[in-house]
């Protein structure tokens, strides 16, 4: 692992490096492979865990210390003041936007970019990705891609909406399993039993008397969802409501269990999705330019 001071050494010696961190080691062979099929090969592509920050820069800044999103804003902020041009041009930073767009709280850090939507995964949501994955992983959609998507994004959007509440309201609840709310119907059709969630999720958070409290926040929160759903979905929801659908479709005989092995799947068919117009992939490649 590298410290900050062991960074910026590594640019100084090598100003011809090009460094792109991500958050995770899924993230970071997705980008490897999506980089090389844009003949974008001298990009080096590292996640966050290979660097290590201390507490107090972290803290500093307001930010979690046990999250990669964290340590790589922290970075970006690190180089902000570094003046040295040539010392900046050689490393970005990848973070998914998260609720940042919601709350406009974006960093305009030179090295800092996030991605076109909330998560990398949001790119799932095409119809043209579904069509290709779903069908491969379940055979036949039950009432057509076009239905299954737009259920998707329904229950994906209910979810999202108690997420942005909580983090508005400044609880700090953690959230409950999904596993007992999402299902689906004997039409195989997707749903959330949002209602049910949010009456126990207060429960087990110690806030049964804080109801209409918090049905403010989700008042709040789903005022501030943006126009392209894609912008109001959580990677691990969509990844989770995909592992729910798919094993009633098989029958409980997918044979992928859990939601990280299923991302790793899904992550191997975004070379359907359409990256055309991507303003995170544009930035990339003005970058080496």
């Amino acid at each position: 692992m590298r410290n900050l001071q062991e960074l910026i050494a590594r640019y100084t010696l090598e100003p011809s490096l090009r460094d792109l961190y991500v958050e995770g080691e899924t993230d970071r062979r997705f980008f490897q492979g999506l980089l090389e099929e844009c003949s974008l090969v001298a990009i080096n592509v590292y996640s966050a865990k290979t660097v290590t920050l201390d507490d107090s820069l972290l803290l500093q800044l307001g930010l979690s210390r046990t999250s990669s999103k964290s340590t790589l804003i922290a970075l970006a902020a690190s180089f902000e003041g570094i003046a040295r041009s040539e010392l900046v041009a050689c490393v970005r930073f990848l973070v998914d936007a998260d609720f940042d767009r919601h709350l406009q709280l974006e960093k305009p850090y030179i090295t800092l970019s996030y991605t076109d939507y909330s998560c990398l995964e949001s790119y799932m949501l095409e119809e043209r990705f579904l069509s290709k994955s779903v069908e491969l992983l379940a055979g036949s959609i039950s009432g057509g891609i076009g239905q299954f998507k737009g259920d998707l994004i329904a229950v994906l959007r209910q979810m999202f909406v108690i997420r942005l509440a909580n983090e508005l309201i400044g609880w700090n609840m953690t959230l409950i399993d999904y596993k007992d709310y999402v299902d689906c119907d004997s039409e195989k059709r997707l749903q959330f039993q949002a209602e049910r969630y949010v009456r126990n999720y207060l429960i087990t958070n110690g806030r049964s008397a804080s109801v209409s409290e918090f049905a403010t926040a989700l008042a709040t929160a789903r005022g501030k969802l943006l126009i392209d759903d894609r912008h109001n979905v959580n990677g691990k929801d969509i990844v989770f409501a995909l592992l729910r659908y798919l094993g009633k479709a098989k029958g409980g005989k997918l044979g992928i269990q859990t939601t990280d092995a299923l991302k790793r799947v899904l992550l191997g068919f975004l070379g359907h999705a359409d990256f055309s117009g991507s303003r995170m992939l544009d930035a990339v490649r003005q970058w080496v330019a």
